[in-house]
């Protein structure tokens, strides 16, 4: 049969492509967003001990500073209209009780 004769060919393919395609492999959507660089941030954030919740718009990059440490996240989340800060904040963050509240865009009104 002309299969049994393309199986070890196709065996020997794949055993020759799979240790490479993690370099290709796509990322994973995230969806409450990416992180993103500093320098794409319209507007910074503070988190102070008193802060318990915070407003951002949908597709916005904000930076986010407690005391000494930062990161900057762009918005991307769709059917997510709330969650905890904690959920995108990288771990030298420090833990956070903080609830994000996310808008729609003017996009999304067509301002």
């Amino acid at each position: 049969m002309m299969t049994q004769k393309f199986l070890p060919g196709l065996a020997l393919c794949a055993a020759m492509i799979l240790p490479h395609s993690a370099a290709f492999a796509l990322p994973v959507a995230n969806p409450l967003g990416f992180s993103a660089p500093e320098t794409a941030s319209a507007r910074t954030i503070v988190i102070e001990p008193r802060t318990r919740a915070v407003s951002v718009k949908q597709g916005e990059t904000v930076r986010f500073k407690m005391g000494e440490r930062q990161f900057t996240w762009w918005f991307d989340t769709f059917n997510t209209p709330t969650f905890e800060l904690s959920k995108i904040s990288p771990p030298h963050f420090g833990p956070s009780s903080v609830r994000v509240y996310v808008t729609p865009s003017d996009q999304s009104y067509g301002i």
